[in-house]
């Protein structure tokens, strides 16, 4: 990402959100698109299993993942999934979720894993938002199309109920 002031690359400020420009000193701080997740616009060692394009460094609750800037989808590891659903303020996200028939065809579905390049698992998402993922057991890394990430952490929050920052007891379950 360019400068709007002075056109000067932009750099992520490390551990942060935001980008800084070292030439002219200017901040970016960009916003998050409906799943929550922030560009920061620096290149990423894979790329999307979807369209190919080199993944960008994101951040959802100040968490880093892997996004694609072309179709917007998200790489994240398992364990910082997690993370990101226990770091998650229910503010934000609450409220039922449409409801959606899943599409079954979406289990035949081919991505190659960007690190280790033998294809994903497709599988349904054990909670609510009836979505099909696709993950690699070997690499602990899934792939999440655009919108389905924050269909996972809606189905999370209407699971479970927790303060931030704690795991939180189950409340109720949710039908497919």
């Amino acid at each position: 990402m360019n400068c709007s002031r002075c056109g000067a690359p932009m750099n992520v400020v490390k551990g942060q959100t935001y980008l800084h420009c070292e030439y002219c000193g200017g901040y970016d701080f960009p916003d998050p698109n409906r799943d929550g997740v922030v560009l920061l616009d620096e290149a990423a060692p894979y790329d999307c299993p979807v369209c190919k394009q080199t993944l960008v460094l994101a951040s959802v609750n100040e968490v880093r993942i892997y996004s694609c800037a072309n179709c917007k989808g998200n790489l994240i590891n398992q364990e910082v999934l997690l993370l990101i659903l226990r770091l998650t303020e229910p503010r934000n996200w609450v409220g039922d979720l449409p409801a959606e028939a899943l599409d079954r065809s979406e289990l035949s579905r081919k991505l190659s894993c960007p690190s280790c390049k033998k294809i994903m698992e497709a599988y349904p998402y054990g909670g609510a938002g009836n979505i099909i993922i696709e993950g690699c057991y070997k690499c602990k890394f899934i792939w999440l199309d655009y919108g389905e990430l924050s269909r996972v952490i809606r189905s999370y929050l209407q699971i479970y109920d927790h303060p931030s920052g704690e795991q939180g007891a189950k409340k109720r379950s949710i039908l497919f």
